[in-house]
């Protein structure tokens, strides 16, 4: 969900998802400078991807119901919109260790946060998540629970007014 670029990783995980040995398929949901070449690689493999381009709020509050799992797959990031959201409607979240991701995310509680190598581990999250519709439900509403507690938009806006009355000084 987002930009379609480099530093998201869309690219990369493509072709894990593309060559993964039981059923799954990969949603990009945004545009960017990749999008083309993620069209391009997924047309050889019909079925195992479905691309939504840009969305507006309401869009993505449709379609995110509608997934198993969310991936964050950066390189680098600061805090993640798209987590948030993802787990608000109750998807666990599997996603790299970058920026404050694994802040939001409790590895094994509200989801996975991959370690150092993300390439070798993503597929294997991916496919216990498959196999084990219980851990995926349990991480979902562990997720939702923390949405609802620490990131719905009163909470949020009280923490960053907090923090720029406290940058003031």
């Amino acid at each position: 969900v987002g930009s379609v670029n480099a530093r998201k990783g869309q690219l990369r995980l493509l072709p894990l998802i593309l060559n993964a040995p039981f059923p799954i398929e990969l949603w990009i949901v945004g545009d960017g400078a990749e999008l083309a070449a993620c069209q391009a690689l997924a047309g050889a493999h019909p079925g195992r991807t479905q691309f939504f381009g840009r969305v507006t709020h309401q869009q993505l509050a449709e379609i995110l119901p509608k997934a198993d799992v969310l991936v964050l797959y950066s390189r680098s990031e600061a805090t993640p919109r798209a987590i948030m959201e993802a787990m608000a409607v109750g998807l666990p979240v599997i996603t790299t260790n970058a920026g404050f991701c694994a802040d939001i995310v409790a590895d094994g509680v509200e989801g996975i946060v991959l370690g150092d190598r993300p390439d070798d581990e993503v597929l294997s999250h991916l496919e216990r998540l498959y196999r084990e519709p219980q851990l995926r439900e349990r991480l979902g509403k562990a997720g939702r629970l923390r949405a609802m507690r620490d990131y719905d938009s009163i909470t949020l806006y009280e923490r960053y007014k907090a923090l720029i009355v406290e940058a003031a000084g």
